[in-house]
């Protein structure tokens, strides 16, 4: 509190002080400073930090920071001049000098909405310091409710960190101020997307677009949204809307193309692939996409064609295209291409795909040729192919008739369980679960790594690396095989787990957990982006699927928890907390843990943790 000691000063001053306050009250900012400056007449430097505010309402910038300057060094202690010396040098767009001025006002205890915003903004926006600029956002909306506009600040802080919980909070005390917030709306919307509940989304979503209905993204993901819930015409309709204002939207237009795929439209699908590669808009994997489609329409030098490109461009050596090339080979006749195709794609079916060895066995069946294609039929069928699709799929006609196609179809149809198609897969896991009643074995943790900073448990290298709290795997090299990075300790009768995210390149190869690694020899859970899981045990140098390859529904983005349960010779496999796998291995009831990913595939990996069972 300032104190006039000089007689007879005293109400002059206040006089002086109180014309000032009226003039800045009423933006007669001119007016103000003359008062002020008679207020130091009375008490030098007294009102040095409210001219500098005046003159920044004036647009005297720097002669307003010479004014905080003179109240900083007539008062170093007084938090005022600092905060508002850092407004205006953020006003100026000089953010790095601002911060540390901020930061010293509230030390300070400045209470300045106007600085605990700008701070916030700071530390989220130059300082990249995302979570920790939350308190002061909510500082600002406690001391003026009218600010909840920063709620989405809050929410988008969360929502990029992935704690949706959190975000959907922040947007919901938006929503119960303002019901038609777009952004509010619309990353609510995104959450439920995220989630994979379409339903939810589409009530979000369907709000914001009567606020913005050309937006972009809006309408991409109400496409999606729409499709997913068997709603072709809305999707078709939105992906066209956004393509009308811009048609050079790849991503809509292959999601278009994808969706004429699935409604058996590949004529108008492959017209929109074969642009989409002229402009080389899409990557190299277009070109399979294509050859389903010119398959399909009986277009089989077209395919073949098409595949050559695929293998031509690809840096990989997958067996997808030989796949194709195979059925399309066969389909003209060249039964000798068809075959050289299909022993190529088992060559290069290093990850056992049941997918390729069904195609290979309808190749065989197309030449004629049934003892190849049964055996390759039953390899197929074994690894969790449906058998109502050789039932009903043409390219069986040939055998047919067989009393060994019949037998075979009997065989896996009535034995095996696995020959459940996807959504029975799934609920299956759901009804072992909820059976059970089982408890995921979570006891003592004996190990936990968030990957926040460079003392890390694991030894990153030129190929799993750091990045913003993540391990992230990238490998530049072609070869086809797997790496890892493990810990040096043994562990026996542990539950570990780990969130993973496809960061690009392969989608049909996996990524996940190592276990029981004794030398070059483990057990790996793996997810591919294609949406599959398997467990396998490399032995001696050779490959074996414990549980091969089989179809599950990933989340659409972020990560994929996957969690290994530990006990003597028995091991649980789980997926988002979700109970996929139950089996008994005697092969290592030890070793060491990690992670591991196919060479063709990039990925990020963040809370790794052990427990004792």
């Amino acid at each position: 509190m300032i104190k006039v000691t000089v007689p007879g000063q005293k109400e002059k001053f206040q006089e002086y002080l109180n014309s000032a306050s009226n003039a800045m009250a009423k933006e007669e900012y001119e007016q103000a400073i003359t008062y002020f400056k008679k207020c130091e007449e009375i008490i030098p430097n007294s009102m040095a930090c409210n001219i500098g505010i005046a003159l920044r309402e004036l647009n005297k910038n720097e002669e307003a920071l010479n004014y905080f300057d003179i109240a900083i060094k007539d008062e170093p202690n007084w938090a005022d001049p600092y905060g508002e010396k850092g407004i205006t040098l953020a006003y100026l767009g000089k953010w790095n000098d601002a911060g540390p001025l901020f930061k010293k006002s509230i030390d300070l205890n400045y209470d300045s909405p106007t600085v605990f915003w700008m701070y916030g903004k700071y530390i989220e926006e130059i300082l990249k310091k995302h979570s920790e600029a939350i308190p002061f956002y909510e500082k600002v909306i406690a001391k003026n409710p009218k600010s909840y506009k920063l709620y989405n600040n809050i929410g988008d802080i969360y929502f990029n960190q992935e704690k949706y919980e959190d975000a959907e909070k922040a947007y919901k005390n938006i929503l119960e101020y303002d019901p038609k917030d777009f952004n509010a709306l619309a990353f609510s919307g995104e959450i439920k997307f995220k989630k994979q509940n379409f339903e939810e989304a589409l009530k979000y979503y369907l709000r914001a677009h009567e606020i913005k209905p050309d937006n972009l993204e809006l309408n991409f993901h109400m496409g999606i949204c729409y499709a997913y819930t068997s709603q072709f015409e809305k999707a078709e309709k939105h992906f066209k809307h956004d393509l009308s204002i811009n048609p050079n939207l790849s991503d809509v237009s292959l999601e278009l193309a994808r969706l004429y795929t699935y409604q058996k439209r590949f004529g108008e699908a492959a017209a929109i692939y074969k642009k989409l590669i002229a402009d080389d808009a899409v990557t190299h994997p277009a070109y399979l996409d294509l050859a389903l489609c010119q398959y399909m329409n009986k277009e089989y030098t077209s395919v073949i064609e098409s595949c050559k490109k695929f293998i031509e461009m690809d840096t990989g050596n997958y067996p997808d295209p030989y796949k194709w090339m195979a059925l399309a080979s066969a389909r003209l006749n060249r039964f000798s291409e068809a075959e050289s195709y299909c022993k190529k794609a088992i060559e290069l079916n290093t990850q056992n795909q049941n997918e390729i060895f069904y195609f290979v066995a309808a190749a065989y069946s197309l030449m004629n040729k049934p003892a190849e294609s049964l055996q390759n039929l039953e390899t197929a069928f074994k690894g969790g192919t449906a058998t109502q699709d050789a039932e009903t799929d043409s390219e069986f006609d040939n055998i047919k008739s067989l009393q060994k196609f019949k037998d075979l179809i009997n065989k896996y149809k009535s034995t095996a369980p696995h020959q459940q198609n996807k959504k029975d897969i799934n609920e299956e896991a759901k009804q072992v679960v909820n059976e059970e009643k089982e408890p995921i074995p979570l006891s003592t943790e004996l190990l936990r790594e968030d990957f926040e900073d460079e003392n890390c448990v694991f030894k990153p290298d030129e190929i799993w690396t750091l990045n913003e709290g993540k391990l992230v795997f990238s490998n530049p090299s072609d070869k086809n095989s797997t790496s890892w990075i493990r810990l040096t300790k043994i562990y026996s009768d542990v539950t570990f787990s780990v969130n993973t995210k496809w960061n690009g390149k392969a989608t049909n190869l996996g990524f996940g957990l190592l276990f029981g690694s004794e030398g070059n020899n483990f057990y790996s859970f793996v997810i591919a982006q294609d949406g599959h899981y398997k467990l396998s045990k490399w032995f001696n140098s050779e490959w074996s699927n414990l549980f091969p390859w089989k179809e599950i529904t990933l989340k659409p983005s972020g990560f994929n928890k996957l969690m290994v349960s530990t006990s003597g010779t028995k091991i649980k496999c789980y997926l988002n907390d979700e109970l996929l796998i139950d089996i008994e291995d005697n092969s290592f009831s030890a070793g060491k843990v990690g992670l591991c990913c196919n060479s063709k595939v990039s990925a990020a990996f963040d809370d790794f943790v052990i427990y004792k069972n």
